[in-house]
C-alpha cells in the first residue's frame, strides 16, 4: 500500500497519507455493522440503536470546518497523527462500554477524532500535488478512502464470526496504532512556512473570496443534492429490494451495496488520469448524469440481476463525482483556506446525507414509495443541471 502510489507524485507522503486513509475509513466499515447488535445487547431501545449512527455522524460533520481552519493555522501534520491516536482510542473504549451512555460516548470521540482527519489529509493532497497532476493525487486518495469503506464490513463480520464479537475493535485498534506509526515516519508537513504564518488579514480575505467563488458553491450546492438522493436510496434500497419481485435477503442487499462500493473503488486511478487529461467538468457532469440516470432506472428495475448491475453503474458515478468534486474545489481554493475549503465540502455532503432520507421519508409516508423515488429522479436531474454551471478549473 505504501509504494502503490508513492512514484506517481514523487512522495512518500501521499502514500502515507493514503495508507492512513484507509486505515481511518476501514475502521469505520468494521465495527459500524456490530455496533447496532452491541447496543441492543445493552438494552437499547430503537430511538437509542439510531443515536448511534447520530453520536459519530453529528461531532464529524460539526467539526469539518473548525478542524479545516486549525490545519489551515498550524499545519496538516498534528490533526493528522492526533486523530489516528483517537481513532485507536476511541476503537478500545467501544470494548470497555458497560451502558449505553458510555457506548454513545466511544461513538461520538469516534467521531470526532474522524473530523480532525479528512479537512487536514484532503488539504495536504492538494498541497502536494502540482495542479497538472491533481487528479492522480485524488484518484490514489480516494481509492484508499472509498476501499476501506467497502472492505470495512466484510472484515468486520468475519473477524466477529471467526474469532469473536470484540475481535474487530482490537483490529481497528491495531489498524489505527499502525497507521499513526506511519504517519508520525513519513507524513511530512505540506503547509508552507509562509501560508502557516499567514496574517489573520490574509485569512479573512481569502475566505470570501472562497465563499464567492461561483465553481465552488455551484459543486458544494449540486453534492448536496446528490448526497440527499443518495441518502434516501441507502435507507429505502433495502426494503425495496426485500419486497416483490425481487425477494433479496439481508446477505443478498449488503452484497449489492459492497458491489456498489468496490466499482466507485476501482474507478479512482483512471478516473484520475482522465480528471487531469480531459478536465474536471466533463467527469463531474458525466459523473451526476450517471448516478441520475441509474437511480431512475434502479428503483424500474425487474430483475436482481438489474439491480446488481445499476447498482454498480450507480457506484461509477459516484466514484467520479467523489474525485471531480475533489479536484475542482483544491484548484480554486487557496492554500490558506484548503483546510476549510475541503472541511465545508464535508460538511455539506454530510447535511445533504443526513437531511434527504427524513425529509424524502416523510414524503413517502404521505405519496407512497413510488412517488418519493420520482422525487429523489427530479432532485438528481437538479444536480446534473447544477452541475453543468460549473466552469472548467483544470490548468492550460
Amino acid at each position: 500500500m505504501l509504494s502503490l502510489f508513492a512514484d506517481d507524485v514523487g512522495d512518500k507522503t501521499l502514500a502515507a497519507l493514503c495508507f492512513a486513509t484507509f486505515v481511518a475509513m476501514l475502521g469505520i466499515g468494521l465495527v459500524s455493522p456490530l455496533l447496532p447488535i452491541y447496543a441492543s445487547e445493552l438494552g437499547a431501545s430503537s430511538f437509542e440503536i439510531g443515536l448511534v449512527v447520530t453520536a459519530w455522524a453529528l461531532p464529524y460533520a460539526l467539526l469539518q470546518i473548525p478542524f479545516g481552519r486549525l490545519s489551515d493555522r498550524f499545519g496538516r501534520r498534528p490533526p493528522i497523527l492526533i486523530g489516528l491516536f483517537g481513532y485507536a482510542l476511541s476503537s478500545y473504549l467501544y470494548v470497555l462500554a458497560w451502558s449505553m451512555r458510555s457506548l454513545l460516548a466511544a461513538r461520538a470521540l469516534h467521531g470526532l477524532f474522524a473530523a480532525t482527519i479528512w479537512p487536514a489529509s484532503t488539504a495536504a493532497v492538494a498541497d502536494l500535488s502540482p495542479e497538472d497532476r491533481r487528479g492522480r493525487a485524488y484518484g490514489a486518495y480516494s481509492f484508499s478512502f472509498i476501499g476501506g469503506i467497502a472492505m470495512g464490513p466484510v472484515v468486520g463480520g468475519y473477524l466477529a464470526h471467526a474469532l469473536g464479537f470484540f475481535a474487530p475493535f482490537y483490529f481497528c485498534t491495531a489498524l489505527a496504532l499502525a497507521g499513526l506509526a506511519i504517519a508520525a515516519l513519513w507524513v511530512r508537513e505540506t503547509l508552507s512556512q509562509r501560508s502557516r504564518s499567514s496574517s489573520l488579514g490574509d485569512v479573512l480575505l481569502s475566505r470570501p473570496a472562497l465563499l464567492g467563488n461561483r465553481d465552488f458553491v455551484l459543486v458544494c450546492a449540486a453534492l448536496c443534492v446528490l448526497m440527499m438522493a443518495r441518502g434516501v436510496m441507502i435507507a429505502q434500497f433495502p426494503i425495496y429490494a426485500a419486497q416483490p419481485p425481487f425477494y433479496v435477503d439481508v446477505f443478498g442487499i449488503g452484497a449489492i451495496l459492497t458491489a456498489q462500493a468496490i466499482a466507485s473503488t476501482i474507478v479512482q486511478p483512471p478516473l484520475g488520469w482522465v480528471v487531469d487529461s480531459v478536465g474536471r467538468k466533463p467527469v463531474l457532469v458525466a459523473g451526476f448524469a450517471l448516478t441520475a440516470i441509474s437511480f431512475v432506472q434502479l428503483f424500474s428495475a425487474h430483475t436482481v440481476l438489474e439491480l446488481w448491475e445499476l447498482a454498480a453503474v450507480q457506484g461509477v458515478g459516484l466514484g467520479m463525482v467523489v474525485l471531480s468534486t475533489a479536484a475542482i474545489v483544491a484548484d480554486v481554493s487557496p492554500s490558506v483556506v484548503r483546510g476549510e475549503a475541503m472541511g465545508t465540502l464535508n460538511l455539506i455532503r454530510g447535511l445533504g446525507w443526513a437531511f434527504g432520507p427524513a425529509a424524502v421519508g416523510a414524503f413517502a409516508d404521505w405519496a407512497g414509495l413510488r412517488a418519493a423515488f420520482a422525487l429523489c429522479s427530479v432532485i438528481l436531474v437538479a444536480s446534473v443541471l447544477i452541475a453543468l454551471f460549473v466552469r472548467e478549473t483544470k490548468p492550460s
